[in-house]
């Protein structure tokens, strides 16, 4: 999946990108309406008068994106076919809020929302209504703030007004090849594409006169953002292809990472089944904590002393003969125990093999486990992985036996946490810093690991009434990651 960040701008439509619509108690009338008729048409005109516009609420029309064989593709490289625009337009109603620099995870920090989009079939692109929280009344109606700074810009009508949208693309398509990638890693090269492929060499003119670029056949938009001043951006994006070492080009999803940008909570998973969403907010849960234990990093080592699975005697019982579905059901019955295992128990749980014979593994997988729910996030992949994980089927709430070695040890539940306490001699070493790629096999070991914590904590979040105590323990779920191995 890619995140792709378009602007407006980097297509040619010869009129601002934005305008308001200067619409007063009695509609739309006179030369503002003809004006409006103008600018964006007379279907926009009737598009318009049907919107229920709230008090207080400002309408913006604005020019989204041109179809690609009308206007080409824009200057990053990305290119929206008239299908994709008619087709997916919708989804800037449906999922799009307006925030200020893509800061999209609270739409309680969204200034406005998308009242229509629609494809104009005269001009051939892909138009928007959207609706400015012009007062504290409007702002409270769509649960947001107040659009100040956007209005006053766009009434100034000055150039040092930026507007940038977001959109989740499951893949592209090479113009050339016809490649399809999820992501940028997965583009075309000079080896397999004859103009060159997206790769290195996006928006490359041929000879033949074709502009290389990414066809987006199934985009869904979900962030419309006021932005940096466009001479900013010239010097922003000049630095960042320096950084980047990349061509004179940066792509929507190059951008996109660069600025940091992600899809909210409220599209995880989505096309994907239920249980995918569940887990993927429970990430977001967890990568909180992260970040929090990162900004607090001197109580994680009291706090490691309850979790501290080095100082105790491996339990070590497992056979190889399990089948993958009893090794689940076990994992399953321990959670109902609010119990979870540490990444050695878990690794020798999981292989049938003795902790011995896996001890050369913990060490080289650990160093992936800092931070890990906040880089999975980021991973334009994630959803897939997730889905694909054997713990994306659900953990289920069942009887727990009694007599299971783990519990006394590994259980992070109240009673277990206060007799741990009494016990402590010494606090743990732990790591905040998380290894950077290089070792595949130990990385692949850490996602699966994160991704039985995600069951487990996501069942705990179903299970658990009480909110102080299923914090407690996602927290040391979480801090046992940062154990020094």
């Amino acid at each position: 999946m890619h995140i792709k960040l378009i602007s407006p701008g980097a297509q040619d439509f010869k009129d601002s990108p934005a305008a308001i619509i200067p619409i007063s108690s009695r509609g739309l009338v006179g030369s503002d309406e003809s004006n409006f008729t103008k600018r964006a048409g007379a279907s926009a005109v009737e598009i318009l008068r049907k919107l229920d516009l709230k008090p207080g609420e400002i309408p913006v029309h604005m020019f989204a994106i041109g179809a690609t064989e009308f206007y080409g593709p824009n200057r990053n490289g990305d290119g929206f076919k008239e299908a994709a625009c008619r087709d997916h337009c919708h989804t800037f109603v449906k999922y799009a809020r307006w925030y200020r620099n893509h800061k999209n995870k609270d739409t309680k920090k969204s200034y406005g929302v998308v009242k229509a989009a629609f494809f104009n079939d005269t001009m051939k692109r892909l138009e928007l209504i959207a609706a400015l929280n012009g007062t504290a009344e409007a702002a409270q109606a769509n649960g947001g703030l107040v659009a100040d700074q956007e209005l006053e810009k766009l009434a100034s009508q000055t150039d040092d007004w930026g507007v940038s949208m977001a959109a989740k693309v499951p893949e592209d398509v090479c113009s050339s090849c016809g490649n399809r990638a999820r992501t940028r890693e997965e583009y075309c090269d000079e080896n397999t594409c004859e103009r060159g492929g997206l790769k290195r060499n996006i928006t490359k003119v041929a000879r033949d006169g074709h502009i290389l670029h990414a066809d987006n056949p199934e985009p869904l938009f979900f962030d419309i953002s006021d932005v940096w001043r466009p001479a900013d951006r010239i010097a922003y994006v000049t630095s960042l292809v320096k950084t980047a070492n990349a061509s004179s080009t940066i792509d929507g999803s190059t951008l996109a990472r660069l600025e940091k940008v992600s899809i909210p909570e409220s599209l995880y998973g989505v096309g994907f089944a239920p249980e995918v969403a569940k887990l993927l907010k429970t990430a977001s849960v967890l990568s909180e904590i992260e970040q929090h234990l990162q900004s607090d990093q001197s109580r994680v080592p009291l706090l490691a002393t309850l979790v501290d699975w080095r100082n105790t005697s491996p339990v070590g019982h497992y056979k190889s003969s399990s089948s993958a579905r009893s090794r689940f059901l076990e994992l399953q019955e321990l959670a109902n125990s609010h119990c979870v295992l540490p990444v050695n128990e878990f690794l020798a749980q999981q292989s049938g093999l003795p902790l011995e014979k896996i001890s050369h593994l913990v060490s080289r997988v650990n160093a992936y486990l800092p931070g890990i729910y906040s880089h999975l996030l980021q991973d334009s992949l994630a959803e897939e992985k997730v889905a694909n994980s054997i713990f994306s089927d659900t953990f289920q709430t069942t009887r727990s036996r009694s007599g299971l070695p783990f519990i006394e040890k590994y259980a992070v539940d109240l009673r277990n946490r206060s007799s741990r306490a009494l016990s402590v001699s010494r606090r743990p070493s732990v790591n905040f810093e998380r290894r950077s790629k290089s070792d595949s096999e130990a990385e692949q070991l850490a996602e699966h690991y994160a991704f039985y914590k995600l069951a487990v904590c996501t069942h705990w979040m179903d299970t658990i009434q009480d909110h102080a105590e299923l914090f407690a323990c996602m927290k040391l779920a979480v801090v046992q990651n940062y154990l020094v191995a």
